[in-house]
């Protein structure tokens, strides 16, 4: 089985960008197609597609799918987008047994730990979140995203028809089309079974959204040739893949020919340190995590708050 993956990013790449493109080398059952307005030069492993062009494009690709005006002013409105993948690349993805979104704000471990070969044949869908989603390359996933949702989410119409994020890559639509319609669904965190490590956006350590075990405390990792560890205070475990949310990283480019990393909450560097060295850096930033917890609370509801987004999570609160 071969998986085709797809990003849509406008605006400058993270600065380890570099290190995502190592990491999806090792990731060779799955091809990724970038479509941005960045441009290199970059070493692009062979299942890596670069494709040069610019927002107005993809906007105008998505309005030719609709009758109805689509309201698409930012790249970052993209997300709610990303359901429609599969209609809107088609071309690009009909040889594919599954096809995919995902984002570059990410290093990649080993993927099969996300998606293994029984799981790829049992579900329509694996995966709930924006920044890895895979679905089965049928019909009824690829326009799945019409269906109606049951809960408090939005339609395609309601989504794509405001320019204020909905979420609809995730909970606030096509989870509960996933979740409540004729579809065979793999949710990781109702499984209680994440696999990878999703960066709190509120909290300067690396402190996990999705609780599997590490939630309350910040953790590291080490990259060495594919292979992504997470190091917690208690425990460490092999992981799929790591979401750094849009954090400004400092990443040296010239570390990539070791081959071997460590990321804490603010850097990536060539590993020269020993597991003691790494243990000890993780009790530090437990007991004095909260001193830099300020800025990135700030900065993240000031974020959600001006892009109508608290708004939009009052309203469901209400919705019926």
């Amino acid at each position: 089985m071969k998986i085709g993956l797809v990003c849509a990013y406008f605006g400058r790449f993270p600065s380890y960008f570099p290190l995502f493109l190592l990491s999806a080398k090792h990731n060779p059952n799955f091809d990724f197609y970038i479509y941005t307005d960045n441009q290199g030069p970059w070493d692009v492993p062979q299942n890596v597609s670069i494709i040069q062009c610019h927002f107005s494009d993809i906007k105008k690709k998505i309005q030719n799918l609709f009758d109805f005006s689509v309201n698409l002013e930012t790249p970052y409105k993209l997300t709610d987008y990303k359901p429609l993948y599969g209609q809107l690349f088609q071309e690009t993805l009909k040889s594919y047994s599954h096809w995919g979104y995902f984002d570059i704000d990410t290093v990649l471990g080993d993927l099969s730990l996300f998606a293994s070969n029984e799981d790829l044949h049992t579900f329509d869908r694996i995966g709930s979140r924006g920044h890895l989603s895979i679905f089965k390359n049928s019909t009824k996933n690829i326009f799945a995203y019409k269906d109606f949702p049951i809960g408090k989410s939005f339609t395609y119409k309601e989504a794509f028809s405001t320019n204020i994020p909905c979420h609809f890559d995730e909970m606030w639509g096509i989870n509960n089309i996933y979740r409540n319609g004729n579809y065979t669904y793999k949710d990781e965190v109702e499984r209680n079974s994440v696999k990878y490590f999703d960066a709190s956006p509120k909290a300067y350590p690396l402190v996990s959204v999705d609780n599997h075990g590490f939630q309350d405390n910040p953790a590291n990792f080490t990259w060495k040739q594919g292979r992504l560890v997470e190091w917690g205070v208690s425990k460490n475990m092999e992981i799929s893949y790591l979401h750094l949310q849009k954090r400004k990283m400092t990443f040296f480019m010239e570390n990539l020919g070791s081959e071997s990393f460590l990321i804490d909450q603010s850097s990536i560097i060539q590993q020269e340190v020993e597991w003691t060295s790494i243990e000890d850096n993780l009790m530090m930033q437990h007991k004095n995590w909260p001193d830099g917890n300020i800025h990135h609370l700030c900065k993240y509801y000031l974020t959600t708050i001006l892009s109508g987004e608290q708004l939009v999570k009052l309203k469901l609160k209400v919705k019926k």
